[in-house]
């Protein structure tokens, strides 16, 4: 074969078009992927800092409250200790020994351009030799 037939040449344009038109589209989906997971990551940044200041205002709380705890054991007799009471007392102050977790989110990256050039590779395909 020394050159393409017509129906060949017919069949690599068409390809070659589909494919630049599909390229596009695609570019133009990862285009708006990335604008929603921009526009989502700025809305998600104020929310976390928020949950993160309220987690350590709950630590803050927490500590305030075993130490009051602890104070108030601290007056306690070891009599009053080993009593039923004491150890009611004691376990649910252990209970207040709890360290929130401040939010932390691996938020996903933007996708990459395609830059495909497989429709231009295509098209210069010389039709005969």
């Amino acid at each position: 074969m020394r050159k393409l037939t017509a129906a060949q040449i017919k069949v690599k344009h068409e390809l070659a078009t589909e494919l630049q038109t599909l390229t596009k589209t695609i570019q133009g989906s990862i285009d708006d992927f990335n604008a929603h997971l921009t526009n989502l990551s700025e809305q998600l940044v104020p929310m976390t800092e928020r949950y993160n200041e309220l987690v350590q205002a709950a630590n803050t709380f927490i500590q305030s409250v075993h130490e009051g705890q602890e104070a108030f054991i601290g007056d306690k007799t070891d009599r009053w200790s080993d009593s039923d009471a004491g150890t009611v007392y004691t376990d649910w102050a252990d209970e207040w020994t709890l360290e929130l977790e401040e939010l932390t989110m691996d938020l996903p990256d933007t996708l990459d351009d395609i830059e495909r050039e497989d429709a231009e590779l295509l098209q210069e395909l010389p039709n005969q030799a």
